[in-house]
């Protein structure tokens, strides 16, 4: 590694966009930390970045696992003691072609374990070890301003929830029902409730 060179991880970095962000990342002259659920496709794109000039070590890394990304928090103190940018990139796509009313809820579950809890779990993973902070985390004090988590936890239910009626209401129109009272009484309700 260079001399204090800001330190990045990027999860989900072994292939797609996340080996791509990897590799612009470290062509800036940041040590990337490579974030792969599987340690060997994670060394190999390592070394090809390695190889291509990057200074990049792969780390074990499972977005859905919370004693891997605790391990890998350990890890990039002991490797590092810090980190400069967190890169959540892991993702998954799934229920592909299937509407509203048919889709299969353990995929759901499956897209939304990585794809948002994933992103929780690293997060809160680096923050209270300290690595994204200026300091330990018994010296940080809580955000100013940050609103509680029932309140973004909140949001992404309605935001899920809009979407999903949303989609409801397309999927409804081609079997020509009408779904839109459902959908004004649960508007009237998310107003009366949040005013």
């Amino acid at each position: 590694m260079t001399e204090n060179p800001r330190i990045a991880l990027v999860t989900g970095a072994n292939k797609g966009i996340g080996r791509e962000t990897a590799a612009q990342l470290a062509a800036l002259g940041m040590t990337v930390l490579l974030g792969a659920r599987d340690p060997e496709r994670g060394e190999a794109a390592a070394s090809a970045l390695r190889a291509a000039g990057g200074d990049i070590q792969a780390v074990a890394l499972d977005v859905t696992v919370a004693d891997t990304v605790l391990a890998a928090a350990r890890a990039i103190d002991e490797l590092c003691g810090r980190l400069d940018v967190l890169v959540n990139n892991a993702g998954i796509t799934g229920g592909y072609g299937q509407g509203p009313v048919s889709a299969d809820l353990d995929t759901v579950r499956a897209v939304f374990d990585t794809n948002y809890f994933g992103v929780m779990r690293v997060t809160n993973a680096m923050l209270p070890a300290g690595l994204l902070a200026n300091g330990p985390a018994e010296q940080r004090q809580a955000t100013p301003g940050v609103r509680p988590f029932w309140m973004a936890e909140r949001d992404l239910i309605e935001a899920a929830i809009t979407a999903f009626a949303g989609n409801i209401g397309r999927a409804a129109a081609a079997l020509e029902i009408s779904p839109s009272t459902i959908y004004r009484k649960r508007e009237g309700w998310a107003r009366q409730r949040l005013s």
